[in-house]
């Protein structure tokens, strides 16, 4: 019996990918050879879905933003009062993962320019 082929890299893969590398190295674990070995892809696999690395960070700070924020505010909305809402803002908040935080914000410092 034949494995079945391996499942394709998508876009959103790429994405989460980016989030654990930033949360384990920083903006350095951000280029696209340290992507692609992490991923055991390809670089033809990256640009499949980014044209450059600038189109990447600009999808990723686009998810961080889907996934740390937005994310959040649709859950707390769904609590009802007030201080529901502050309890689960909370629960979700220290849930997620300080050092994507931390990753995101010194990211846009080397790129305030």
């Amino acid at each position: 019996m034949t494995s079945p082929p391996p499942r394709r890299f998508r876009r959103g893969d790429w994405l989460t990918l980016g989030l654990v590398a930033l949360a384990e190295q920083g903006a350095p674990g951000l280029t696209i050879e340290a992507l692609c070995r992490r991923a055991g892809k390809t670089k033809g696999s990256f640009y499949a879905h980014f044209p450059a690395i600038e189109a990447y960070l600009s999808a990723l700070a686009g998810h961080w933003r889907e996934t740390y924020t937005l994310r959040l505010m649709q859950e707390v909305d769904k609590s009802g009062a007030a201080t529901d809402r502050l309890v689960a803002l909370d629960r979700l908040a220290l849930a997620l993962d300080i050092r994507v935080e931390q990753g995101i914000r010194r990211l846009a410092q080397l790129d305030a320019g």
